[in-house]
Order: structure tokens, then C-alpha cells, then sequence
């Protein structure tokens, strides 16, 4: 990849400044904040280096499948752990919960299934139950919710929420460890909206629909009171349980 012929994501002036204050310090601590954009781009390109690399070997283990006839009795899950800022919010590596960082890759390959790209939310602790039924071990009583008839392309109750949390990190989200000790970054994020609860410290919520940037944090604006108030619910109620 040349870095001069990339397009860098979004960073427009004031971003970070009107949610969280630990993700401004955190961008100015790692010099993110003030990373030029030819920095920027120089490793933009070492990192879609390491996707495409990574493509390719994945690729290749599939293609040996084939030709060894085993995708006809295989499933193929392809995800991770999380995703990667890239620079989005003049910000890199992961440590919020910006759809970036928050959200990852999930590939699922049946034999004989349907193709396509679905929309739905899903959350990685649906992985185990899904797969022990796509495998023909029947139904586990776990917290994830099997995504089998969705990926069979039968009839599909979606989740309306997906959950995360998030502890800060020793010696990595700030320097003097200001967060360490303090209650977790809690998410809710729905089909339209996504609030980052925070009980003792500045909220956000982002209209992921209107604003899949996430710029514009609306945690502010009565008309969204309703919005947030339920939210708020929602992610007390996942961290207690």
C-alpha cells in the first residue's frame, strides 16, 4: 500500500472534546491527538498490509479444505477479539467503545448454506451456542443465544441489544492510571443507538443510524432523555447480572 494514495478515516477539529474526557487524554498521551496526516497514513499502510496478509492466509487454509473435500463436513468461523481504531477519532489500537474497536469481523461458512451479508446484532457469546447446534449437539443453557436460524436463513428473532464493557487497563489507558479502580465503561448498542454509560463521569450517546461517524454526542439533547433513560436500564441491568 502507498501511503500517500490512502484516504485517511474522518478526524474532523474538536473531535473527542464533548464525550468522555479519558479518550482526549488518552489520544494526547499517545500522540495521536497530534499525529500528522502523512504519519497517519504511513501506518495505515503498515496496518492494511497485516489485513491483507492475513486475508490471504485465511484463504489459503480454506482453499485447502476444498481441495481435500473436508468443507463438506467443516464450519468456517473467521472473527476476533476486537477491531482497530486505523486512526478513526484521531485514535489508534482499541480501549473504547467506538464501532471501530467495539465491533469485529464475523464470518460463518456452513456447508451448503446460504450466502450474503446480514445486519443483525450479534455478540460473540452467541458463537457457543450456535455452533454446538449447527453441530448437532443440542441446545446449551448459556448467556449467548444460538444464531442458527440465522445463519441457516430461517426465520430469526435478532437480539435488539448487544452489551460490552470495558475495565480500564494499568499502565495503558492513561499514564497516572486516573480510571484503574473505577467502575467499567458499560455499552448498549441497538439497531439506531448507542449509549457508553459511565456512572461516575461524562456519558455518550451516538444516533448510529444518522451518525455512523459518531460524532455528534447527543447525550445532551432532551428529545433523547427517553432514549437514554432506557439505555441506562438496559446496562445497569447487564452489569449486575
Amino acid at each position: 500500500y502507498v501511503p500517500a494514495q490512502l484516504t485517511l478515516p474522518p478526524r474532523p477539529v474538536g473531535d473527542l472534546e464533548n464525550g468522555f474526557p479519558g479518550n482526549l487524554i488518552r489520544a494526547k498521551e499517545r500522540g495521536w491527538a497530534q499525529q500528522s496526516d502523512d504519519a497517519a497514513r504511513q501506518s495505515l499502510a503498515g496496518y492494511y498490509g497485516n489485513v491483507s496478509q492475513m486475508d490471504s492466509y485465511v484463504g489459503r487454509v480454506y482453499d485447502t479444505l476444498c481441495e481435500l473435500g473436508l468443507d463438506k463436513n467443516t464450519i468456517v468461523v473467521y472473527t476476533s477479539d476486537h477491531g482497530e481504531m486505523a486512526g478513526a477519532h484521531r485514535t489508534w489500537t482499541k480501549h473504547n467503545m467506538y464501532e471501530e474497536s467495539v465491533g469485529v469481523p464475523l464470518v460463518i461458512c456452513i456447508p451448503d448454506g446460504p450466502k450474503g451479508i446480514r445486519r443483525e446484532i450479534v455478540e460473540q457469546i452467541d458463537l457457543f451456542p450456535t455452533l454446538t447446534e449447527l453441530c448437532g449437539l443440542g441446545s446449551v443453557k448459556l448467556p449467548g443465544r444460538s444464531q442458527k436460524a440465522l445463519i441457516e436463513g430461517r426465520r430469526h428473532t435478532p437480539r435488539e441489544f448487544a452489551y460490552s464493557e470495558y475495565y480500564f487497563c494499568r499502565k495503558v489507558f492513561t499514564k497516572d492510571d486516573r480510571y484503574v479502580g473505577r467502575p467499567p465503561l458499560l455499552m448498549v448498542r441497538t439497531a439506531q443507538y448507542k449509549l457508553n454509560y459511565l456512572s461516575w463521569d461524562r456519558c455518550e450517546l451516538f444516533d448510529v443510524r444518522k451518525d455512523p461517524g459518531e460524532f455528534s454526542n447527543r447525550i445532551d439533547d432532551p428529545a433523547l432523555s427517553g432514549v437514554v433513560r432506557e439505555l441506562k436500564l438496559i446496562a445497569e441491568r447487564q452489569f449486575r447480572a
